[in-house]
């Protein structure tokens, strides 16, 4: 009698805590409390104060958003800086981790997230990059999110967007050899194709390099053989660069060809100040037109363009407002599961972008975790004062294939 009293009161122990460990707790709900680490990396040297500015703006208003539901949290951010260097952002990631980071903004780079992801993935540590198109990254059920489209759409874009509409046949690409460069190169040649154009060429320099003169040399007399087959006026550059190119353009004011035929940049150059500031005299007598996926136009990108303006004195560009919205979006991913769980926060981090309209617009991922479409702008440089200026062109519909002008540069005609 005694032994099965002594049972009885054990099972009804083990069931009490059973209930204590799932069904209460599960009822209520696990709570967040104290610091949140949200670590940023900063690709190279020139985003970390625009970037960086955007994801402090970001950091303020999920904190109020946070005090707003009675969460006793604070978002705290933690930066790195990757110094143009994919094993410097593999360095980025793991300092991160020691420090207790498990959810980061970035990289911006393609090559800078591929050296990181197997880390991130082994380590369960959550990515959300706000400039990453390499196409060989879209993986599902991986640990990097990507708010951009990927650059097989852009190079669609491209194609069908710029070079048809000006006429070009042939294309001599000019790419930096990382990933990013070598999937652009692939897809633009693929996708130029569609529309009857032609690669006329390939320049491809190593990523690390700081001086070009053999570069434009090959790529001069490349351009020169592509207007004698093709004609003027039917010969383009398409360019896959990024901080380096002041350095190019540089060697290349050196070759009439080259000053003479337009320069088709894409989101690694488009507004760089490196162009505008550092080569200024060539800018004013080069011929440019570069593609940048757009933003949706809406209050909430307004608010924050006016509040990034008035801390920077310039526009906001898609990119930062990208960076802007993944802060928004790891913390709302976080809030959603109730802990500081990337694990838990990556299986519901579709559902939380699909219904998630942020400062850039709606962020519906497809199964890969990469911006499913969108709008692009076209920007050229203009003479201001005797000042080279980034002007706004042209906007491109994917969804119409439509090219609206909106500033038609002079050397395009009527």
């Amino acid at each position: 009698m005694r032994i099965r009293s002594a049972l009885l009161i054990i099972v009804v122990l083990v069931t009490l805590l059973a209930s204590c460990a799932s069904g209460d707790k599960g009822a209520e709900g696990p709570v967040l409390s104290g610091e949140v680490p949200i670590g940023y990396i900063c690709a190279s040297p020139d985003q970390l104060e625009p970037s960086g500015t955007a994801i402090g703006l970001a950091i303020e208003d999920v904190n109020a958003y946070a005090q707003s539901l009675g969460r006793e949290i604070t978002f705290k951010l933690y930066t790195e800086s990757a110094e143009q260097s994919a094993e410097k952002a593999l360095e980025n990631a793991q300092t991160l981790y020691a420090r207790g980071v498990r959810f980061v903004v970035g990289s911006n780079w393609s090559g800078q997230n591929k050296a990181i992801l197997p880390y991130a993935n082994e380590n369960h540590m959550l990515l959300v990059s706000d400039g990453s198109t390499a196409p060989e990254l879209a993986i599902a059920n991986d640990y990097l999110f990507r708010l951009p489209v990927t650059d097989e759409t852009e190079t669609m874009a491209l194609s069908i967007g710029v070079l048809q509409e000006i006429g070009i046949d042939g294309l001599v690409v000019l790419q930096r050899a990382d990933s990013w460069g070598d999937g652009n190169a692939k897809y633009i040649a693929t996708n130029f194709a569609t529309v009857g154009g032609e690669i006329a060429g390939n320049v491809r320099y190593a990523a690390d390099k700081t001086e070009f003169a053999a570069e434009t040399k090959e790529l001069n007399e490349l351009v020169t053989a592509a207007l004698a087959k093709y004609g003027e006026g039917k010969v383009a550059i398409g360019v896959w660069s990024f901080t380096e190119i002041a350095s190019i353009l540089s060697e290349a004011a050196n070759y009439d060809a080259l000053m003479a035929v337009p320069w088709i940049g894409s989101n690694g150059i488009t507004q760089s100040e490196r162009i505008t500031e550092e080569t200024a005299d060539i800018a004013n007598r080069m011929k440019f037109l570069s593609m940048v996926i757009g933003v949706t136009e809406s209050d909430k990108y307004q608010a924050f363009h006016d509040r990034f303006y008035a801390k920077m004195g310039i526009a906001p560009t898609a990119y930062e407002t990208f960076a802007y919205d993944a802060v928004w979006l790891i913390a709302k991913s976080i809030l959603e599961v109730g802990e500081y769980d990337p694990v838990k926060a990556q299986a519901v981090f579709l559902q939380v972008a699909g219904d998630y309209f942020g400062a850039g617009g709606w962020y519906k991922l497809n199964e890969f975790g990469d911006r499913g479409g969108a709008a692009f702008e076209i920007w050229t440089i203009t003479e201001e004062g005797g000042a080279p200026v980034w002007k706004k062109a042209a906007a491109f519909d994917m969804a119409s294939k439509t090219t609206s002008w909106i500033y038609k540069p002079a050397w395009l005609g009527q």
